[in-house]
């Protein structure tokens, strides 16, 4: 099961973290943003309203923390970073997860950019 090359236009969702046991943890949209008008989080929300698939954006870059940003650590010029995590995302994943369960996540994320490129 890959979501690699799975459609055409440029929109790809493609694992940005492997593991033998075939653990996808993080996944990222390689359009570069937004792609048919539509963005990460309008695939997160369709995938958590219609298909019941709690998807997050887990991480980010520490200079984007108040936390950071008040010690004075908010200005970076990371372009490549920047784009990265601002299409990354998490999906659900857990060690001895089901085959169908992997397949059920799969096939909802393509259908939910299905259902946004035809602007359901």
């Amino acid at each position: 099961m890959s979501l690699v090359g799975s459609y055409t236009d440029g929109e790809r969702i493609t694992p940005a973290i492997m593991a033998p046991n075939r653990s996808r943890t993080t996944s990222r949209t390689t359009s570069g943003g937004s792609a048919f008008g539509k963005d990460r989080n309008d695939l997160l929300d369709l995938l958590t309203t219609k298909y019941g698939i709690r998807s997050i954006v887990q991480y980010y870059p520490l200079y984007r923390y108040p936390l950071f940003q008040k010690l004075g650590q908010g200005e970076h010029d990371c372009p490549v970073l920047e784009k990265f995590w601002d299409n990354s995302f998490s999906v659900p994943m857990w060690c001895g997860m089901e085959d169908d369960v992997l397949e059920t996540i799969a096939d909802s994320i393509k259908s939910a950019i299905a259902d946004l490129k035809a602007g359901k």
